[in-house]
């Protein structure tokens, strides 16, 4: 079963980089993983970039602030994949 991941924004960008962590964690490498995401920090961005380069993952980002149903749809129009799966950029995941 072929499946994508869509992450997208919530109101705070702090979360993104400890839930993008437990996500890789708990998913097999070969899953998509598109994280659509607007004007967060330069930190931030520097973050993602390191994590782009431990483990690969389509990130898009705006020059706006972008609400979660904005992400949703510019990430769907991305995958290549059966099923969707949309979630937030605050989840911490655990296995299982």
């Amino acid at each position: 079963m072929e499946v994508s991941i869509i992450v997208s924004p919530r109101e705070r960008f702090t979360s993104i980089i400890v839930s993008l962590q437990s996500l890789f964690a708990t998913i097999p490498a070969d899953i998509p993983v598109i994280v659509v995401e607007g004007c967060s920090p330069e930190s931030v961005c520097e973050q993602l970039k390191e994590l782009q380069e431990q483990r690969p993952f389509e990130w898009i980002r705006t020059d706006y602030f972008i609400t979660p149903q904005e992400a949703r749809n510019i990430g769907f129009d991305m995958v290549q994949t059966e099923l969707v799966v949309f979630t937030d950029n605050d989840i911490h995941y655990q296995t299982g």
